[in-house]
């Protein structure tokens, strides 16, 4: 099963509050990107990199799976 970036972040981090806290984004930014904006998410990515298990690969199909959720 494909995971969209809600579920691959709070897979990686625990939560979406710890994500937010890790790329040092607000809640309300992160909450914007896995609703609205998932590619927003992108500008982040070598904050997101810090985690060792984010592969960039598996961070990009999150995003399209969550833009394909959208349309």
């Amino acid at each position: 099963m494909e995971m969209n970036l809600k579920m691959y972040l709070q897979h990686h981090y625990g939560s979406l509050t710890a994500c937010a806290e890790a790329i040092e984004v607000s809640r309300g930014t992160l909450h914007n990107y896995v609703t609205k904006d998932p590619e927003g998410v992108l500008k982040h990515t070598s904050r997101l990199m810090q985690n060792e298990n984010i592969k960039p690969q598996d961070l990009i199909n999150a995003v399209l799976t969550t833009q394909n959720q959208h349309v």
